[in-house]
């Protein structure tokens, strides 16, 4: 069989498994509809193609219609519906698994677009309620303020997403370059690649960072005991550290939370914001070499009036001046730290104390240490619900 990756002639291709279904190779079968992918877009199909893929569905040989089973995500929504009505009733189930694998991930892409519609419409929305209460000046100006805040946030991204992709680039040349000599030195391979891994693996948190802090805030609240949302805060920040093969063990945390505090929150949300936080304050005993010294974290609480105070404090090697100052101002993806710390814990944290009606304050000292500072309303006034 000729190769066909590039500009295949599908009509030719067609009339040959017209004439017989096995005129080509099985398995060249399989690769042809597997090659296909790139061909399709799911506004529109060119005749010859889609006449193609239905010939293919309904191939003597079950591995062909899987190949094709999986290329359902990408089809247009009119030879969607007849190939996937006739591969629902395929006689083998490697194939019927295959259909609905492919009808979940197709569902999940279309509710995903759904949302990122829905969420476009309410951005207009509130731009045209704040064009008609305040004027254009003060609408156009949040706008801006907006697009600005934007760059600053994509910009930062990129540059993270760059120092971590460079040195991995690097890395994979000079492992390259060595294969290719044909000696290879054990050790080195296995240190270039356990750094591409631990890259990869902060890539993987940068990204999951990012979609923690683009998430819609929860409104539901309930009432919880904050003693013990601040010990599953903890657990999870000791899991997590635990997890980048950082033992916390030698750091001693202190906690101070009064039984009887109850607070309206949306638990999942206030548990990520303690934990990040706890964690930021290990991260001022990072020994640099992937350990943590000796020192002490409290965590305490104290209600005042309608509102709780938390506070997460360490006797670290504190903040100079200017790195405060740039955390002071809540950028995702700034952080003062060298290590591990992918810049979106705090703003993450302040985000999801706002949505509660609360707000969050940062004081550090270079050789001082550092406090954050969390205050919550006891109660959550149906009022100020998103």
């Amino acid at each position: 069989m000729e190769p066909v990756a590039t500009q295949p002639d599908w009509a030719e291709i067609s009339a040959r498994l017209r004439g017989n279904p096995q005129a080509i190779p099985w398995h060249e079968r399989r690769e042809l509809a597997q090659s296909l992918a790139t061909a399709l877009d799911q506004t529109s199909t060119p005749a010859p193609l889609a006449e193609l893929l239905e010939l293919l569905a309904s191939d003597p040989k079950p591995e062909v219609r899987h190949a094709v089973a999986v290329l359902l995500v990408q089809m247009d929504d009119g030879l969607f519906a007849r190939i996937a009505s006739v591969l629902e009733e395929d006689s083998n189930a490697f194939v019927r698994n295959a259909v609905q694998r492919s009808l979940d991930r197709r569902r999940r892409g279309q509710q995903e677009a759904t949302r990122k519609r829905r969420h476009a419409q309410e951005i207009q929305g509130d731009y045209v309620a704040m064009e008609r209460m305040h004027g254009r000046p003060a609408a156009e100006r949040a706008r801006r303020m907006c697009e600005r805040f934007a760059e600053v946030l994509v910009g930062t991204a990129v540059h993270n997403m760059r120092g971590v992709l460079t040195p991995m680039k690097i890395t994979a040349s000079a492992l390259l370059r060595q294969a290719e000599t044909e000696i290879v030195d054990t050790r080195q391979l296995r240190d270039g690649l356990a750094r591409i891994g631990d890259q990869v693996c902060f890539l993987e948190r940068l990204l999951e960072d990012m979609r923690a802090y683009s998430q819609p805030v929860m409104a539901i609240r309930r009432r919880e005991r904050l003693a013990d949302v601040v010990a599953e805060a903890r657990s999870v920040a000791g899991e997590y550290l635990r997890g980048m093969g950082r033992e916390p063990g030698a750091v001693e945390v202190a906690v101070s939370v009064p039984e009887g505090i109850m607070v309206d929150m949306a638990r999942h949300q206030m548990v990520v914001a303690l934990a990040n936080l706890i964690k930021n304050a290990h991260e001022a005993f990072a020994d640099g070499g992937g350990s943590f010294r000796a020192g002490q974290i409290g965590v305490e609480a104290q209600v005042n009036g309608d509102k709780v105070r938390v506070c997460v404090r360490d006797n670290g090697t504190g903040l100079a001046a200017e790195d405060l100052r740039e955390l002071r101002e809540f950028v995702p993806g700034r952080t003062s730290k060298k290590s591990s710390g992918t810049g979106f814990g705090l703003p993450i944290a302040r985000r999801y104390v706002m949505a509660h009606g609360g707000h969050l304050e940062i004081n550090s000292e270079l050789g001082s240490g550092t406090q954050v500072s969390i205050t919550l309303p006891l109660e959550h006034d149906e009022a100020e619900k998103p």
